[in-house]
């Protein structure tokens, strides 16, 4: 489970008020854990779960890199208001 709250040990960065993570910030205590597997869940403040160019990149790399450390990603899903979101694996964007 990444923790955004965990500041010493968090691979989130906040720069302009935008919440950016790198791909190999996606696996930073799944690595320590040993981790066969993750789902990536992010949520969008404006409410809308569309997914952004950057999403569909960022996915790409987390991907990527999870397949040279032999670890699964499941899904990445993005949360909007009112109970909406946005599955990659059922959009076909994965």
């Amino acid at each position: 489970m990444i923790r955004r709250d965990d500041h010493d040990r968090s691979p989130w960065t906040a720069p302009n008020k935008r919440l950016h993570l790198h791909p190999r910030g996606a696996f930073y205590e799944q690595y320590q854990l040993v981790t066969a597997a993750i789902r990536v869940v992010h949520n969008h403040p404006s409410g809308d779960p569309t997914p952004s160019r950057a999403d569909i990149d960022m996915t790409k790399q987390i991907v990527a890199a999870a397949t040279a450390l032999g670890v699964v990603i499941h899904d990445h899903v993005i949360i909007g208001k009112g109970g909406k979101y946005v599955s990659f694996k059922s959009a076909g964007l994965m």
